[in-house]
This record gives structure tokens, C-alpha cells and sequence, in this order.
């Protein structure tokens, strides 16, 4: 069970880290996306919801958000590392 958990939490934090990279974008329209994320209905760093698409952001704002999006992929990967015994070793 705690492989399984390991794996799903660095499966998300690698989307998670992913998406980062919209938001560093100079088009406005966010990153393209990968090969391996071609069934993700919007491009990264886009929102997927319709409302929310083409809403003008200033580079400040993105450039927070992308640093967010960065740091919360990097402790869901850690977390996932610590899982597997990599960052903490296990204590048993």
C-alpha cells in the first residue's frame, strides 16, 4: 500500500511541477504540452475550464503562481521520496 501511495503522489507532484512551466511562458497561452500529456484538455498552465480561459494575467501574477505550482510539485515528489525511504530512512 505505501508503494502504491508513493507512486500516486509522485505521478501527481510530476504533473504538478509540470504545469509550472505555463506560467513561465512569454505567449500568454501557457506551454505546450508533452507527448506523454496529450490527453490533458487544456495546455499547461491553462485553465481546462472555459470560464477561466483567455482572462488576461499580468507576468507578476504568473510569475507567482508558477513558483507555487513549482514548490507544491517538489513536496509532493519529496513526500513521495520520503515514502520509498530515499529522503527519511525507514525507521523499521
Amino acid at each position: 500500500m505505501r508503494i502504491l501511495v508513493g507512486a500516486l503522489l509522485l505521478v501527481h507532484g510530476l504533473v504538478t511541477a509540470a504545469q509550472s512551466t505555463g506560467y513561465f511562458s512569454t505567449s500568454g497561452r501557457g506551454a505546450t504540452n508533452p507527448g506523454w500529456l496529450t490527453w490533458w484538455p487544456a495546455a499547461l498552465g491553462e485553465s481546462w475550464l472555459p470560464a477561466l480561459r483567455g482572462i488576461h494575467r499580468s507576468a507578476v501574477v504568473d510569475s507567482i503562481a508558477g513558483i507555487l505550482w513549482l514548490v507544491a510539485g517538489v513536496a509532493l515528489i519529496a513526500a513521495a521520496l520520503g515514502l520509498f525511504g530515499f529522503l527519511v530512512p525507514p525507521s523499521y
